[in-house]
């Protein structure tokens, strides 16, 4: 399935953010102004006020991460054939549907991270060989997969080993995640190097390791912080950034969790 842009009419009315107290903050810009949080749907919170992510085929978006710029919000909804589906949205370009690695358009895929300045995106997909894989969606690429030219594989270079990529540096030159060598039930961290993927194809990843000598499990992720901060609007809390590793200043005040 090829990206996909739904432009949605939005309403122009920013809420206030009271009545939304109780909702799950989920990440938080670089300057910390800009926010988004999950409730009975996606919520981005701008200095302006809130503004409801658009559904697309009646389903629920879920906000997943925040660009450092605050601008573009990445997440997972539900595709036409009700399965998830990554998205990417912001208030110039509407919401668009990322896609898949795989051609049934019954395939899934789910958005984690995205770069600082929005133009790329990691998460995971099925393939054609039903195969989770890790991506990265490359605005204005062509390199990709045949059908859906933005979007790579991220490969752990092992037969039948799941990955899943969780997060990108605000560059957008490394992913990090996690692989399961064999389809097994170990998980073990994983780094992408993504300097030249607009050229390269599918990308095998670097496993990182563990702290047992191989046995143990692995993961990497984002920083993630609690936080209570005056600077943030309130109702919003559990916040977490996505964006390079950075904690934005009022997370870093928080108590990490």
């Amino acid at each position: 399935m090829a990206t996909t842009s739904l432009v949605l009419a939005l309403d122009a009315r920013a809420q206030s953010i009271e009545h939304l107290q109780g909702n799950e903050g989920v990440a938080l810009s670089n300057d910390g102004r800009y926010s988004v949080f999950n409730g009975t749907q996606g919520y981005y919170h701008t200095p302006d006020g809130t503004h409801q992510i658009p559904r697309y085929s009646n389903f629920i978006s879920a906000a997943r991460a925040i660009s450092g710029d605050g601008q573009v919000v990445v997440g997972t909804g539900r595709g036409d054939q009700s399965q998830p589906s990554a998205f990417r949205w912001s208030l110039a370009d509407g919401l668009i549907q990322l896609g898949t690695l795989g051609t049934d358009p019954r395939h899934e895929s789910e958005a984690y991270g995205v770069s600082g300045d929005g133009s790329r995106i990691v998460g995971t997909s099925e393939t054609d060989a039903d195969v989770r894989t890790g991506f990265v969606w490359v605005q204005g690429a062509t390199g990709g997969v045949a059908h859906n030219q933005q979007m790579y594989e991220l490969e752990a270079g092992e037969a039948n080993s799941p990955t899943v990529a969780r997060a990108i540096s605000d560059n957008g030159n490394v992913a990090v995640g996690r692989y399961r060598p064999n389809g097994s039930a170990v998980e073990r961290a994983m780094r992408w190097d993504l300097t030249d993927i607009d050229g390269a194809g599918g990308l095998v990843g670097s496993a990182l390791g563990d702290l047992t000598g191989g046995n143990g499990f692995s993961m990497a992720c984002r920083r993630t912080a609690r936080s209570s901060s005056a600077e943030l609007p309130q109702g919003v809390g559990n916040i977490m950034h996505s964006a390079g590793g950075r904690v934005a200043p009022a997370a870093l005040r928080a108590m990490s969790r």
